[in-house]
């Protein structure tokens, strides 16, 4: 088994932020990193997490790929699903199995009859993990932490006594701070070398 890229984003530039802004929550739940402690506080990530496997086949050539959605919240689910994009003609071409919760979609995919589908954005979790968002934002993974982390710098500079405060007393936004500097470490450095050497770097 090989690990290789095998879809590749639309070259065109992202959506206009909207004018009401982007609040910090709303970085957080879009933010691949962060899924596991907003859950923890009972907030629903923008988040679809999955599986992308392909088998490649000689005589003909052709690629079988596989698209594994994991469960979780139907509501959530639903608007991922409403933002997965196929070209009509190739609609007969994709099996779909459908779940009690989440989706497994197959196709076969050939230089003669390739198979035109199009997520929303996504972040190369682990070499076994997509992480999908619910639908397409004007921040990616990178802009979704300069964005929260310039709030959190803006909130600790500018309301010092607030921010004092919710350190001594551990609460959840201070925790959730905490969460978001210790992600910002591990993953910043890694999206910063992908996008200087214009090579996708995946964790273990």
């Amino acid at each position: 088994m090989t690990y290789q890229i095998l879809w590749s984003a639309r070259d065109e530039p992202p959506e206009n932020i909207d004018d009401r802004g982007i609040t910090f929550l709303e970085c957080l739940q879009y933010m691949p990193s962060m899924y596991n402690f907003v859950r923890s506080y009972g907030i629903k990530p923008f988040i679809v997490r999955g599986n992308v496997v392909s088998e490649v086949h000689a005589l003909p050539l052709r690629d079988l790929q596989k698209v594994i959605i994991h469960p979780y919240d139907a509501d959530i689910l639903s608007v991922f699903y409403e933002n997965i994009i196929v070209k009509p003609s190739c609609v007969s071409m994709i099996t779909v199995h459908e779940l009690n919760s989440g989706i497994i979609l197959d196709f076969v995919t050939t230089d003669e009859d390739p198979v035109y589908i199009s997520f929303p954005h996504s972040s190369t979790w682990t070499k076994d993990e997509v992480r999908f968002f619910a639908k397409n934002h004007p921040l990616n993974e990178f802009g979704l932490f300069y964005v929260a982390l310039y709030i959190a710098g803006n909130y600790a500079r500018y309301f010092p006594d607030k921010w004092l405060c919710d350190i001594d007393h551990a609460s959840p936004l201070a925790l959730t701070i905490e969460e978001l500097m210790a992600q910002a470490e591990q993953r910043v450095p890694l999206l910063t070398l992908s996008e200087l050497t214009r090579n996708y770097f995946v964790a273990d």
